[in-house]
Formats: structure tokens, sequence, C-alpha cells
């Protein structure tokens, strides 16, 4: 007679808080060839985007801030390397405006980086399903 194989328990875990690793000035805003258009309508936890730029010649850490196919600066060299590596070993990082201060000769853009808890890539209809055996 075969022997029955335990069956696992489904544990269900709700999504936790996201960590906040870094808030930061975006650098270089002023340097797109259009600062106000690239930064127009954006508001208080408005989503961007990271994306890594690791052929970048003078930063090999380097981290664009972006909003669609619009970069709009960089996560500072000083401060790049923690949010760099997460990245390339395939942490899914985003972040949101902080702050943005915008005057007819200046655009001071601040941003938060997040890191979920728990991957999306392991969430179930926002829920993860662990099962224990």
């Amino acid at each position: 007679m075969e022997e029955e194989q335990p069956k696992g328990l489904e544990i269900e875990i709700q999504p936790l808080k996201p960590i906040s690793l870094l808030v930061t000035r975006v650098a270089g805003v002023m340097y797109r060839d259009d600062p106000w258009f690239a930064t127009d309508g954006l508001y208080h936890h408005c989503p961007l985007e990271l994306r890594r730029e690791p052929e970048n010649d003078y930063d090999p850490f380097a981290v664009m801030v972006m909003r669609g196919d619009e970069m709009i600066g960089y996560i500072p060299r000083e401060r790049n390397i923690v949010i760099a590596n997460l990245m390339d070993a395939g942490r899914e990082l985003r972040c949101r405006v902080c702050a943005m201060d915008r005057d007819d000769y200046s655009i001071d853009l601040w941003i938060e980086v997040l890191m979920d808890r728990i991957e999306p890539k392991d969430l179930i209809d926002g829920k993860m399903k662990l099962t224990v055996i």
C-alpha cells in the first residue's frame, strides 16, 4: 500500500509596509534639455522609476531617475552605491517624489527610494502564499 504524502499548510501573509531606503535630492535636473517640461505635473508621492546605467563613463554605480522614457536626473554619486547593488542583485526598487521646489531659475526635486519587504513576484492577488510541509 502506498504511503500518503503529508499535505502542506497554506498560510496567507499580508505584504508589509515598504522599507524606505533613501531620501535624496535628484542630481542633474537642470542639465536636461527642458527640466521644466520633464518635471511638469509631478506631485507629492508621484511614482517615478529607477534605471541602472552601469555603462556610465563617470560613475559605474549610476542610477537614473526616470518618468516613463524621460530621464529627470540621477541619484547623487555619493548616495547611489547601495541602491545600484540592490538593483544589480535583482531587487525591485521604486521611488516617489517627496518634495519639489520650482521657480523661474531652478528646480529642486527630492525623492524617496522604497523597497518592498516581499517581492511583487511572490504575491498572488496581493497576498503571499507559503506552503509549509
